[in-house]
Order: structure tokens, then C-alpha cells, then sequence
């Protein structure tokens, strides 16, 4: 996933550039980092991103799975 992906797919489940760094529990300039090609998206994230989007889960219903 390039970063031009990564920052599509975050947007489309509606997360803000924050939001994104706090849903990924990952530090705001990480996700940046991986937003602007500066290191590559954990396969990971990618993998949980590109599953949310096709199945229609959202943040909140992600996020209650392991609260």
C-alpha cells in the first residue's frame, strides 16, 4: 500500500488525519510517515484497512471488538 492508498483508505472510513493516528494506535508523525512514502505501511494496517473498507466496518464497530 503506497501512501496516496493509505491516505484514501483512511479517508474513506472517515478518519481524520488524527483519527487515523489514534485508531492505529500509532504516533500521529508515524502515520504521516507512511502517508507521504517516508516508510512503508506495516502489511498489517494495510491488511486491516483494505478489510474494514470491503466488509463496510466501521471505526466504531472495529474499535468495540477490542475494548
Amino acid at each position: 500500500m503506497k501512501g496516496d492508498e493509505y491516505e484514501k483508505a483512511t479517508e474513506r472510513l472517515d478518519l481524520s488525519k488524527t483519527g487515523a493516528a489514534e485508531f492505529l494506535d500509532v504516533n500521529y508523525t508515524t502515520s504521516k510517515r507512511w502517508m507521504y512514502n517516508r516508510h512503508p505501511v506495516p502489511r498489517a494496517v494495510e491488511m486491516l484497512l483494505r478489510l474494514m473498507i470491503k466488509y463496510k466496518v466501521t471505526v466504531a464497530e472495529a474499535l468495540s471488538l477490542v475494548r
